[in-house]
């Protein structure tokens, strides 16, 4: 499933969603470029227990590599922690 809405000052965003509902992309544009994009991976097929397993930033290929995080969950207690902390801001 996709979204797209465009805002009063341009800005317009565009987001996708697996068969749960589950985001898949979050992005907003401006008209000269892209100013978010965020990747949500939740291994759907394959251990989906609705938990984010990582978020990718796609702004740009620079950021993707450095801008990236996973995260293990400790069921016992219910937190999360990261298990890869991002070297740049997401």
């Amino acid at each position: 499933m996709q979204t797209a809405l465009r805002g009063l000052s341009g800005i317009a965003t565009a987001n996708s969603y697996n068969k749960r509902l589950q985001p898949i992309t979050l992005s907003a544009a401006a008209p000269s470029q892209t100013v978010f994009s965020l990747g949500y991976d939740f291994h759907l097929g394959a251990g989906d227990n609705g938990n984010v397993f990582g978020i990718a930033n796609n702004r740009d290929s620079f950021r993707s590599l450095v801008g990236s995080a996973t995260y293990t969950y400790e069921t016992s207690v219910c937190r999360v922690r990261p298990r890869s902390a991002p070297t740049a801001p997401l």
